[in-house]
């Protein structure tokens, strides 16, 4: 349901964001490819992990007159983000602390017991990136990264 192709197409934040959201309506609808997401499997992994907290970040940052382009790989950036001019304006990693054992196997049981959440998990409005860092990143310190990364390129 979800292919390299989809992944990888340049879109404003907007488009972006509006990606994630309807792939995610779609995915649950089909339980196989629910579980599927929850379990992580095949390109689900960077969807959950990378794409849809990247779609976030990316409406809260950009302008929607630039482009990002996500990009699949271990090239040591998610995305691509371009300027209103097409110029490539800086390279961007998503990355969040995690317990990533302990979400496997919640959603393994979950998955096996039939009692799996409703839903592929998304960061909703109102919690999006405050439940996404929890308190493990200070949002401001993030931004300030950012700042830096900038500067040092």
């Amino acid at each position: 349901m979800i292919t390299k192709e989809d992944i990888e197409t340049e879109r404003t934040p907007k488009e972006l964001r509006q990606f994630v959201t309807t792939k995610k309506f779609k995915v649950n609808k089909c339980i196989k490819e629910r579980h599927r997401g929850m379990l992580k499997k095949g390109l689900y992994k960077v969807f959950v992990d990378e794409i849809i907290p990247l779609s976030l970040f990316c409406l809260k940052i950009y302008p929607n007159n630039y482009k990002i382009l996500p990009k699949l790989g271990n090239q040591g950036y998610d995305a691509i983000v371009k300027d209103e001019n097409g110029k490539i304006f800086e390279y961007v990693e998503i990355t969040a602390p995690h317990d990533g054992c302990k979400a496997a196997n919640v959603a393994k049981l979950a998955v096996k017991n039939g009692i799996a959440l409703n839903t592929l998990r998304d960061y909703n409005s109102g919690s999006d990136l405050k439940d996404m860092f929890s308190n493990k990143i200070n949002l401001v310190e993030l931004f300030h990264q950012q700042i830096l990364y900038r500067a040092l390129s």
